[in-house]
């Protein structure tokens, strides 16, 4: 997050005048302060290091909601008849809840940008004064398939031509193919989220990205890759709370040999075959920075699965879907797991099953 100066805020000059003769200009330099150390500081009373607090404070995103308030949005939710299967999937699981850093992995085919496409429309649906974000590095955005399933939907909200015309002029692509134009563009994506209104920033893919610019195994690139996505795990981490957005971020497979299995950068285990094993693409390290984890699989040449493997809102919970020309992403059925999953041991299908 970029920082905040305390000229900014409606402070007294003669406050401001002090705190900057304490070498204290921005709102991170003064919460890392303990009130009794600003009394010091500045030579005054308590009530008036509350009062810098409440000024400061009412600037950073960081308003609770209470349980009562919780318990009522998830009724008005469930009760909604107005969404469809989708959108509830998506408002249930919290996925588009801002300060969330998401991830959607899975095998080529099984519809991550069909989701995404989705999750677009629920996006502004319910955030239409907002915008949209999307940053493509595979050379996969179709504007014209994120409109035809964005007017089914728009039709079953009844929504106008004028809404699905406001939607498109509110979606910003950024189209960047490798490392370097990524890099820049990542200098300056908190601006632009502040100046669009942003409340979804995707990335499609993540992993492409590295793939290109971290290959080998060289331990030099193995370390300048795990640098890598250290900081940018951080900085989208860090932009998804304090900037108040929501996160997508598009991981893919790897397949590896079986033999690296009891390696821990490569917990989560997919479909073994005699000799190699499928895994998400940016190992386990990138997995502790996400808040939620959707796994997307093939069941047979028709139907596939989505799977709700990690979120701290709601238990492992499994979807049947299918890709059809109109809808695009379809949700058939349902299913909660009673028990608790180990995702470490949960099996991902890059292929249909054999008949």
């Amino acid at each position: 997050m970029s920082p905040i100066p305390l000229s900014n805020l409606s402070l007294p000059k003669v406050l401001l005048e002090k705190l900057h003769q304490n070498s204290i200009f921005q709102v991170e330099d003064l919460i890392s302060k303990a009130p009794m150390e600003l009394v010091k500081l500045l030579n005054s009373p308590l009530s008036q290091i509350e009062y810098l607090y409440k000024i400061c404070f009412q600037n950073l995103p960081v308003e609770p909601i209470n349980i009562f308030d919780l318990i009522q949005k998830q009724n008005e939710i469930q009760s909604n008849s107005n969404l469809d299967i989708f959108d509830k999937l998506i408002f249930e699981n919290e996925i588009l809840k801002k300060g969330f850093l998401s991830e959607i992995c899975g095998p080529p085919g099984v519809g991550k940008t069909q989701f995404l496409f989705q999750l677009c429309s629920s996006n502004f649906l319910n955030k239409p004064d907002s915008s949209i974000i999307y940053i493509d590095t595979e050379n996969n955005f179709n504007p014209e398939r994120l409109v035809q399933i964005a007017k089914e939907k728009f039709l079953y909200r009844d929504k106008t031509e004028d809404d699905l015309t406001n939607m498109t002029k509110n979606i910003f692509v950024y189209q960047k193919f490798n490392f370097s134009e990524f890099d820049e563009l990542m200098k300056f994506i908190e601006f632009e989220i502040i100046v669009k209104k942003t409340s979804l920033l995707i990335i499609d893919s993540l992993a492409s990205i590295v793939r290109r610019e971290f290959s080998g195994s060289d331990p030099s690139v193995l370390y300048e890759r795990s640098l890598f996505l250290s900081k940018i795990s951080s900085r989208l981490k860090a932009i998804a709370e304090f900037l108040d957005v929501a996160v997508i971020v598009i991981n893919q497979i790897i397949t590896i040999s079986n033999k690296p299995l009891n390696n821990p950068e490569f917990t989560l285990k997919a479909v073994e075959t005699e000799n190699s094993t499928v895994i998400p693409a940016l190992g386990n390290s990138w997995t502790h920075y996400v808040n939620i984890r959707l796994v997307l699989q093939y069941v047979d040449d028709e139907r596939r699965e989505l799977l709700l493997v990690k979120s701290p809102v709601s238990p492992f919970r499994r979807y049947i879907y299918t890709i059809n020309s109109e809808d695009g992403f379809l949700i058939e059925d349902f299913e909660q797991s009673s028990e608790s999953i180990n995702p470490n041991d949960l099996k991902i299908r890059s292929k249909p099953y054999s008949k």
